[in-house]
């Protein structure tokens, strides 16, 4: 389970739409699944495998994005290689997100 430290420290916490709390569980937005992926992407202290798969799931969001007209995903993937965390770099992960299907999302993952 990601620890609330870390959501919070991304903005994923705190009424701001990226994550809602039920029953004391942690329940991620789409944008903001792929904030933590890229979060874990460029995370030293992450296993290989894990960026391996976090930059995995990255590309399916973002290639998913860009066949709904999303032309920023390199300006994204730039500030989060870059080490931001700011209110810029969780908007633009909503307008990457923004009309991405559940189905979408399953098949990110591979499921």
């Amino acid at each position: 389970m990601i620890e609330r430290d870390f959501l919070a420290s991304t903005g994923l916490q705190g009424g701001n739409g990226l994550s809602t709390t039920v029953n004391g569980e942690v329940h991620l937005s789409m944008a903001g699944v792929l904030l933590v992926a890229l979060g874990a992407m460029h995370d030293k202290d992450e296993t290989d495998n894990c960026r391996e798969k976090a930059t995995a799931l990255v590309e399916k969001l973002l290639s998913g994005a860009r066949r709904r007209g999303f032309g920023k995903a390199d300006i994204l993937l730039t500030l989060v290689a870059g080490g931001e965390r700011s209110p810029r770099v969780v908007e633009l992960a909503r307008q990457a997100m923004n009309g991405a299907t559940r189905d979408e999302m399953v098949a990110a993952f591979g499921a």
